[in-house]
Formats: structure tokens, sequence, C-alpha cells
């Protein structure tokens, strides 16, 4: 045990010698190209009036839906996330739908469509993409699928990625040299 202690010690010593490592001022000062996508590009704080308006969805009229949606109408989510307002109305036809959409609001593609008549509750579950905007939508429908109260919201899943930077305030460090964090 001694000897193994021994050579685990001997080998810190060696690791922490003093002075530039070689090859340390080859070490690039970035790594990668730096940006902020953690925010959607171009963000925009869209109200729910203008989310009707550039989408195709009927506007929000409080018949059904207790507007859950109509003062935070962004929200980010990972890929593969339940989304939705997970309301019932076992009484009414609903119908729930997923697109994804561009930085505009303008349609890419329908991802999915569900039409709910047995009081399921209303969700869906985004797609395993990221950098993507979604609009969820839940809408309460009538005879002949006519649009009683809609209740729209964006979602945007972020890419999986980290932005980070390290600063230092030295070239070379020696065993006395003191750290502060910051």
């Amino acid at each position: 045990m001694k000897n193994i202690l021994g050579l685990l010690l001997l080998s810190v010593m060696i690791g922490c010698s003093e002075g530039p490592t070689a090859g340390s001022s080859s070490i690039p000062h970035q790594i990668g190209e730096p940006n902020d996508q953690s925010q959607l590009p171009d963000y925009r704080d869209w109200t729910a009036e203008e989310i009707y308006e550039q989408t195709e969805y009927e506007a929000f009229t409080g018949e059904f839906f207790k507007g859950l949606f109509t003062h935070n109408t962004l929200f980010m989510k990972k890929p593969g996330e339940n989304v939705g307002s997970y309301e019932a109305f076992p009484d009414q036809t609903a119908r729930v739908q997923l697109v994804e959409r561009t930085e505009d609001l303008g349609k890419v593609e329908l991802v999915e469509e569900k039409v709910l008549e047995n009081g399921e509750k209303l969700s869906g579950e985004l797609p395993e993409k990221t950098g993507v905007l979604y609009t969820y939508s839940q809408e309460i429908l009538g005879d002949g699928e006519q649009v009683l109260d809609t209740d729209v919201v964006i979602y945007y899943v972020p890419k999986e990625e980290m932005n980070a930077r390290m600063y230092v305030d030295h070239s070379s460090f020696s065993k006395n040299t003191h750290w502060k964090c910051m």
C-alpha cells in the first residue's frame, strides 16, 4: 500500500512542476465558433394577437380555454419533451397541432395533428430536433369542424451546446499562485 501511495505522490509531484508546460503556447485561445444560439435568433416577444395574425389559427375567444398561453407566448424546451396545457374536455372535440415554423412564424411543416374526442388531455411531444421553432395549438371544434376556441403557444428547442469562456491573468503558474473565482 505504501508503495502505491508513494508512486501516486511521485506522479503528482512530477505533474505539478513549475514553469510553462511544453507546447502550452500553441494552445488556441478559442476553440469552435462562439455564438448565442441558446436564444432564439432575432428573438421577438410575440403577443398572442401577433401569433394569431401571422399563423392560420382563429383568435382566442376564452369560451373554453383559460388563456394559459395568452400572456406567456414563448417557452424554451428540450428535444422530445411533452408540451401542452394538459386540459381535458370530455364533452368536446379538440384538435391539437404541432407545426414547425420559420423565425417569422411561416409554416414549414405539420409535425403532428391529433383529434381528441374522448376527453384526453391536450398535449404533444416535441421531435428530437434542435434549433427549431414550433407552434403548438389546441382548438375546440364544433359542428362541421367549426373552431369555437383556440390557444396557441410558441416553443423553441435550442441547439444543445455550451458556450463558455475562461480567462487567466498569468501566462504561467507556480505552486504558490493564488486562484480567484469570479
